[in-house]
């Protein structure tokens, strides 16, 4: 008996397009049960603000930063930068406990960033730590 073969045999492809759907909806419930990663950090209690009139009032070093001048100390005194490393240096920062290291910068809005990244990087090199004085509602300015 001969073998018969079928002539011009037509393939069958599976629909597809279901699929398509079904990866939609695994992606919108994906979406929908994940939960969103909690923020890092720790969280501080920071304590009122109550002075101790039994502690003496340590001064901070002072830097007033203005795009005109340069002053250092609650008296104004006008210095050039190098002047100004030269007065943090002589503080020996590095030296003291952490807290006492903060050096105060009182920074005008129209200041350039250059004039301030000095100021700030003449901090840091002395060993000093930044403490910002900001207005309520006062916003940095872009140059």
């Amino acid at each position: 008996m001969p073998l018969r073969r079928k002539k011009n045999r037509e393939t069958c492809e599976p629909n597809v397009g279901p699929f398509s759907d079904i990866a939609f909806l695994l992606i919108i419930f994906f979406i929908l049960t994940s939960t969103l990663s909690a923020l890092m950090g720790n969280k501080l209690d920071i304590p009122a603000a109550r002075e101790n009139p039994s502690k003496s009032k340590v001064e901070q070093p002072t830097i007033t930063l203005s795009p005109e001048m340069l002053a250092w100390g609650k008296q104004q005194e006008d210095v050039t930068l190098p002047e100004l490393r030269a007065k943090l240096m002589d503080l020996d920062l590095p030296k003291k406990p952490q807290g006492k290291r903060v050096v105060i910068l009182d920074c005008a809005p129209q200041t350039s960033y250059q004039k301030y990244f000095e100021v700030v990087m003449a901090i840091e090199e002395a060993g000093g730590v930044l403490g910002m004085i900001t207005e309520p509602g006062e916003k940095a300015s872009e140059d």
